[in-house]
């Protein structure tokens, strides 16, 4: 900036200060002058009057910009509060659903714990109720993983059991965990009766099918139709007698006319399984 450029700018300066300091006098003159000459007159001098006119507008202004300001803080102060208040019960909500999610989880948790000691009350020897902790993809419905083993009792053969009916058996153990065959798995067999004839049979998981045993009864007379109830018939020495295995949806004939053979419906939902009863005792060396 040159010295000339430098000098103007300054002058500038200068004369916005003078004017500034002139406006703020004037104020201070004009309330100075009205608070000399205010004493005990009902008239104003000529000076007064033009200044009273001419700082109206401005005092109006100023008090209508003031007037801005407070509405605006107060609409600042409103819109905080109210972000405040919803988030505050924004997070009051999440933790309401949360003990109702917590509260309906323990309640069904307690009605299928009731159901169980109601149903082990019914069993044959001891019994250990154990969780299901793991479960294969690959095979979903043939095996599952308990968090019970050698630790508390429990050995090879050892049946599995819910309120609603039979689940499988155990096969291997370790200290603190077990793997259990249920009754959906094509290698598994569970001598089997129909409880309204006394027919009796051996149902089997079948391979391709995870919602279905077929049982195929020992005799082609075998009396059996479908809503038969499906129980254990005790003959294998690996479940105890009258667990309760399914329903019949269906009965059918081989080729050769010479083997009757039940699609049974489980009594158990093997999708939801979550806690079971391990009974001890009733295991033998061999089937």
């Amino acid at each position: 900036m040159s010295p000339h450029e430098r000098r103007v700018s300054m002058f500038k300066r200068l004369v916005r200060q003078r004017y500034a300091l002139s406006a703020v006098a004037v104020v201070v003159i004009t309330v100075a002058v009205l608070s000399l000459t205010a004493h005990q007159r009902h008239q104003l001098t000529l000076l007064e009057r033009w200044l009273q006119d001419t700082l109206a507008p401005v005092q109006q202004a100023l008090f209508r910009a003031g007037k801005g300001v407070d509405r605006e803080l107060e609409r600042w102060r409103a819109v905080r509060s109210f972000w405040v208040e919803h988030e505050a019960l924004s997070e009051q909500a999440s933790r309401v659903d949360e003990l109702q999610h917590r509260l309906a989880e323990l309640v069904a948790e307690n009605q299928r714990l009731r159901e169980l000691i109601g149903f082990a009350e019914t069993l044959p020897g001891e019994y250990v109720a154990a969780l299901v902790i793991g479960r294969n993809p690959d095979n979903w419905f043939q095996t599952i993983t308990i968090n019970r083993g050698r630790a508390h009792g429990i050995g090879p053969n050892d049946p599995v059991v819910v309120s609603k009916g039979l689940v499988g058996r155990v096969t291997t153990v370790s200290e603190h965990a077990a793997t259990v065959m249920l009754i959906l798995d094509p290698e598994s067999g569970v001598a089997a009766m129909v409880q309204r004839t006394r027919d009796t049979g051996v149902a089997l998981g079948v391979a391709g099918d995870d919602r279905h045993l077929h049982l195929r009864m020992f005799f082609r007379e075998a009396a059996v139709e479908p809503g038969d109830v499906i129980t254990s018939s005790g003959l294998s020495h690996l479940f105890p007698k009258g667990l309760r295995i399914g329903v019949v949806v269906g009965v059918s004939l081989d080729h050769a006319g010479l083997v009757r053979t039940a699609q049974v419906r489980p009594a158990v939902d093997f999708d939801r399984l979550e806690e079971v009863l391990v009974i001890r005792g009733l295991r033998r060396a061999g089937p």
